[in-house]
């Protein structure tokens, strides 16, 4: 979306094009009058698991030791057949609470990647959900181990 932001206090109007600040608006620019409103960058989150806004309320998760939880979360992600189309599903709930909170960058530190799950559609499900969303995103390769 291309704008134009006027009546900021410092009297001059400034243009965003293709979420770029330039110094001309865009033919197609929307004019948003700002006045008396504080306009800041998107934030980012350099930290979130998209996954989990899927399992938030998994029973046997609050109060526990991480060790435990990963065991329950894990089985989960196991017992729900982790796939493409949930993890899209699951994104789009992510990305969309973070826009709502000013957050247009996400870091997706992804540590589910079950066995005969195709680990691109995996990604490109999360991918496609933020470029949906209009947010920005970064996938981050999260590996785990446990020692006995």
């Amino acid at each position: 979306m291309n704008v134009l932001l006027t009546g900021a206090l410092t009297g001059t109007d400034t243009a965003v094009t293709d979420g770029v600040v330039t110094a001309e608006p865009a033919a197609d620019a929307v004019r948003v009058d700002v006045s008396g409103c504080v306009v800041t960058p998107g934030l980012v989150n350099a930290h979130h698991h998209l996954l989990q806004s899927a399992f938030r309320t998994l029973p046997g998760t609050r109060g526990v030791r991480m060790r435990r939880w990963l065991e329950i979360m894990g089985q989960a992600y196991r017992d729900f057949r982790v796939d493409p189309e949930l993890a899209g599903a699951a994104a789009r709930v992510g990305l969309a609470e973070s826009l709502l909170c000013g957050v247009t960058t996400v870091a997706d530190h992804h540590l589910t990647w079950p066995d005969g799950v195709d680990e691109v559609e995996l990604a490109t499900a999360t991918a496609v959900a933020a470029d949906e969303a209009g947010a920005r995103l970064c996938l981050c390769l999260l590996l785990t181990s446990f020692c006995g």
